[in-house]
């Protein structure tokens, strides 16, 4: 995506998308394509909404790419199914099973940082007011 061929397709194709009506877009491993790059692609185009597929490496490792990916649009969080699996799912603990049910009220408070998650992921890379919250998908 950083050739200028590749780059004036890809907006080619947003432009006959976005004249038909779209204005919405998920964009398919993004941490792969600096962020500069979306934007100028996507500048011509006043899109409604753009998710972005971004693992959290990147997003908490690299500040700076938090930082200019934020501008392109918003983020699906990858961590958010397993925090609702660790709230829903019984564990074995100390040779155990440790019943669930008890914790059902801290799905209130997940997606959200928050000092007295007790969830092993609970510290998520993704700032929750630009992260697009889902279950699963075909990479997990």
């Amino acid at each position: 995506t950083e050739n200028v061929l590749v780059q004036e397709q890809l907006q080619n194709f947003v432009k006959v998308i976005f004249e038909r009506g779209v204005t919405m877009l998920r964009l398919d491993a993004a941490m792969h394509v600096y962020p500069e790059t979306f934007l100028a692609i996507l500048a011509a185009f006043p899109m409604n909404y753009v998710v972005q597929e971004f693992f959290p490496g990147p997003i908490k490792f690299e500040k700076d790419t938090l930082t200019k990916a934020s501008m392109v649009g918003t983020f699906t969080n990858f961590d958010f199914g397993s925090q609702v699996a660790q709230v829903l799912f019984d564990v074995w603990k100390d040779g155990e099973w440790e019943d669930s049910s008890t914790r059902f009220g801290d799905l209130l408070h997940i997606g959200s940082p928050s000092p007295d998650c007790v969830y092993s992921i609970c510290d998520t890379a993704y700032p929750p007011d630009i992260a697009l919250l889902f279950i699963d998908n075909h990479d997990q």
